[in-house]
């Protein structure tokens, strides 16, 4: 980009451009470029108006569009044109509010699912319940059907016991 008191010059290289599909939009602060198969969107610091004197060429020996916008405010100096990072980024309204809103706060007295007051409801709290081996008689064997097997088994697929 070429600064100059009324206009703002953009140099675009774009050796594999589609001429015939090149679009140049500017509103504001906002500039961007599509000629297939490149994009560019540009957040300026200034703003850039389209009033009849803008002009777009391409140089076919250097593969470059050089296009020329009027300034909105004329003698207007665009700050960090030589950082790239801070032209592709959005800026952002300074006064932005929180991100995070609270929609509905408990009342401090109110008994809430939250609160554990040690009692198991019948459905809720499943975690809480107590939890018990059924056993077929006084010996170590286990009701059939249990998770639990009498005898631990390993190896492929849990074939091999002990």
């Amino acid at each position: 980009m070429y600064k100059c008191d009324e206009f703002l010059t953009f140099i675009i290289k774009a050796p594999y451009t589609k001429i015939s599909e090149t679009e140049i939009f500017v509103d504001g602060d906002d500039f961007r470029f599509f000629s297939k198969p490149y994009f560019l969107r540009l957040h300026l610091p200034g703003r850039l108006r389209e009033d009849g004197r803008e002009s777009a060429e391409y140089d076919f020996d250097r593969k470059e569009f050089r296009v020329r916008v009027p300034k909105e405010s004329p003698g207007e100096e665009f700050v960090d044109l030589q950082f790239i990072s801070n032209l592709l980024t959005k800026k952002r309204d300074k006064k932005v509010g929180p991100l995070i809103e609270v929609l509905d706060e408990p009342k401090p007295n109110s008994n809430s699912d939250d609160e554990d007051d040690g009692e198991v409801e019948e459905d809720g709290d499943q975690w809480l319940w107590e939890q018990r081996l059924e056993k077929d008689d006084e010996s170590q064997h286990f009701a059939p059907g249990t998770l639990i097997n009498s005898v631990p088994k390993y190896g492929f697929a849990n074939l091999a016991s002990a």
